[in-house]
């Protein structure tokens, strides 16, 4: 893309997705594009998911990246 605009203006159907950014952007992508896998993004400060650092709140479920993520399907955030 050369002017700007939403990623999910962009978005054309048929296509695998790999998406990564806010979560804002994130959750948009996930209506139009459920089959896509989100990149989300944490600090990860244990690495282990003892510190709950990373965590985010995704369908009512807290998930941590560092041990669930950081790559998780769309239609869990769909929902």
């Amino acid at each position: 893309m050369v002017e700007p605009t939403f990623v999910t203006e962009a978005l054309s159907p048929g296509h695998d997705v790999f998406a990564c950014g806010p979560e804002p952007m994130l959750a948009a992508v996930a209506k139009l594009e459920p089959a896509a896998q989100l990149a989300w993004e944490a600090p990860m400060a244990c690495g282990h998911g003892a510190c709950y650092g990373c965590a985010v709140q995704i369908d009512g479920e807290i998930k941590r990246l560092c041990v669930e993520g950081p790559v998780l399907a769309a239609e869990a955030v769909a929902a």
